[in-house]
């Protein structure tokens, strides 16, 4: 399933040097969708389709919060890079 992005493209104005002088395009990716696997007790989640906006929903302790924090590892707000001890199974 894809969706479009949240924010529409830039225009060619909106285009900033990078390293050496490339152009680079400054429109911001979208993550359409993601798996998990080998992350504390998930061996293999399967993709999981995003749009702008997903839920997700079942009992407690099922396993919820070891799909989203994958994501924010990737992108902490604080401190919050992985830890091979209690991140890895």
């Amino acid at each position: 399933m894809r969706h479009d992005p949240i924010t529409p493209p830039l225009t060619q104005d909106a285009q900033a040097t990078g390293p050496e002088g490339v152009t680079t395009d400054q429109t911001p990716l979208t993550l359409l969708r993601y798996r998990v696997t080998h992350f504390c007790l998930v061996k293999e989640s399967g993709w999981l389709d995003l749009g702008k906006v997903t839920a997700l929903v079942s009992v407690n302790e099922s396993g919820k919060t070891n799909l989203l924090l994958p994501l924010w590892k990737l992108n902490p707000v604080a401190d919050g890079g992985l830890d091979p001890v209690s991140d890895y199974p």
